[in-house]
């Protein structure tokens, strides 16, 4: 719950498709009109509310959005959707949760041949209180034990040629 007298400053905020935010609450506040009539239903300034007479206080409805690394953003419901195809998540991939944390954590094991102690680290590091870890203890220990596959990349050899390079400019710099 937000304070009643609390100071919404509008910014532009960019909102894109694959930002994680758990909606804290659903609030209204005052904003001031712009005053002007938008065609498409989307204001030209995000920001304020078009339709009603210009510096009028008008109560608008907003999220409060929380991205779980600590920024909280307060967004109309209209806008999200609009600039972002908001949808709805039941359950994220570890990757995709990857940075993040929250309360209670459920893991759900695959038993796959790839799951390696990495993917348990990183699931059961992201739970703050607890995790509930779903699936056989044998497809537990197997990930547990398994030794995480050597990505086969260039980056490597790309790096050392491009030291080569810099060392080699500032060689002649000198």
């Amino acid at each position: 719950e937000e304070p009643p007298d609390l100071n919404l400053k509008t910014k532009n905020e960019r909102l894109m498709n694959g930002n994680l935010y758990k909606i804290r609450a659903v609030c209204r506040g005052d904003v001031m009109s712009s005053g002007t009539v938008d065609e498409e239903g989307g204001g030209g300034d995000d920001n304020q509310v078009v339709g009603a007479s210009e510096g009028v206080k008008v109560s608008r409805e907003y999220y409060v959005l929380d991205d779980l690394s600590g920024d909280i953003i307060r967004a109309p419901p209209d806008m999200l959707v609009k600039k972002t195809k908001i949808t709805h998540a039941w359950a994220l991939s570890i990757h995709k949760f990857q940075g993040s944390e929250a309360d209670t954590i459920v893991y759900g094991l695959s038993g796959s041949n790839y799951e390696s102690w990495k993917h348990v680290y990183t699931a059961v590091t992201r739970g703050r209180k607890n995790v509930v870890i779903v699936g056989r203890y044998q497809d537990l220990e197997k990930a547990v034990k398994k030794k995480p596959i050597r990505r086969q990349t260039a980056l490597t050899e790309k790096v050392r040629k491009l030291m080569g390079v810099v060392a080699k400019k500032r060689e002649e710099a000198k």
